[in-house]
């Protein structure tokens, strides 16, 4: 199964971390996107990308994976 996952916020991130751990350790293929919350766009919205950096999870950061603009409002 593919699966895409994402979070922007810790707490979000917190809860999905342990549920992609287990999806991957099954063979399952995930797709994590998190948010840092480093840069002014990204500081009210962001903070997932440290979340699953600590859980050991691998991850795409939402801003390097060609997303720009509104953080909120991300376009399809």
């Amino acid at each position: 199964m593919k699966v895409l996952a994402a979070a922007r916020h810790p707490v979000p991130a917190e809860a999905l971390g342990p549920v992609v751990a287990e999806l991957r350790g099954l063979g399952h293929e995930v797709l994590l996107i998190g948010l840092r919350n480093d840069t002014p766009a990204t500081k009210i919205h962001g903070g997932s990308a440290r979340i699953f950096e600590r859980q050991n999870l691998s991850h795409v950061e939402l801003v390097e994976n060609g997303c720009t603009g509104d953080v909120v409002n991300v376009p399809d």
